[in-house]
């Protein structure tokens, strides 16, 4: 394991509020382009792409689990955007 450092530069913030129960920055790395959100899971999962059966069975048999163990979850996610979709 290396220890490596990435810069990102922040190009927009959406901060967490109660409507859309997500955060969410607009970053570039490397000339690249992203989009990083953080939320609640029944905020987040709707919006992933299609998993297979077994992953979303195994994925909400997790959070059961750590929600039966009085654990908060919070997921993340990424997508990498076009210089259109970035303009």
């Amino acid at each position: 394991m290396t220890d490596t450092v990435e810069t990102y530069e922040i190009n927009a913030e959406f901060p967490f509020d109660s409507d859309r129960k997500r955060m969410s920055v607009v970053v570039t790395l490397d000339g690249s382009h992203y989009l990083m959100t953080k939320g609640a899971d029944n905020i987040m999962l709707p919006r992933l792409k299609r998993l297979s059966e077994e992953v979303e069975n195994q994925l909400n048999k997790d959070l059961m689990n750590f929600a039966c163990s009085s654990l908060r979850t919070l997921v993340m996610g990424q997508k990498t955007l076009t210089d259109e979709t970035f303009v």
